[in-house]
């Protein structure tokens, strides 16, 4: 009943799953070998970090937010290029396809992850009530925002438990 009231919405989880096959079938990879690829770089990356005594930095919600800002920009304007070869060279060469976006816009993960410590760690050090039964199934993402259902069990703890 509560997800009919966050419609349009997608599991969390699923919406990732999805951006990672977006991105990798824009790079030509099926989404194995691009999450396989992305791992060995992080991983040459912490190692090359480590020798030197370093930690990766992590990339903030708001530098997230001005790439995305960034590939909205470009994929706005690759769609003008297109639409305005279509109506130009398109009446003698193959049109372009203007329903699929050629550049892919990523969610603001940092930002939900944020966003979801935050409303967890408010529930629990604030209120003292908190959603007993967190699984992946529960977050979800609604328009690129967080989304959290299903509180039909919860535990409370005291302050001094807090």
């Amino acid at each position: 009943m509560v997800m009919e009231e966050v419609s349009p919405s997608t599991p969390l989880h699923n919406a990732l799953d999805e951006q990672a096959l977006r991105i990798a079938k824009s790079k030509g990879m099926t989404k194995e070998e691009f999450m396989d690829e992305e791992k060995r770089k992080l991983e040459e990356e912490t190692q090359r970090l480590a020798k030197e005594g370093k930690v990766k930095d992590s990339v903030s919600a708001d530098d997230y937010q001005k790439y995305i800002a960034l590939q909205r920009t470009k994929n706005r304007a690759t769609r003008v290029l297109k639409s305005f070869w279509n109506w130009t060279g398109g009446w003698v060469q193959p049109n372009y396809d203007l329903s699929q976006d050629s550049v892919v816009v990523p969610l603001n993960a940092a930002r939900l992850i944020d966003d979801l410590l935050a409303v967890h760690g408010h529930e629990i050090l604030i209120n003292g009530c908190f959603n007993a039964d967190p699984h992946p199934g529960n977050v979800l993402c609604a328009d690129g925002k967080l989304a959290l259902i299903d509180y039909g069990q919860v535990k409370r703890i005291t302050t001094k438990e807090r």
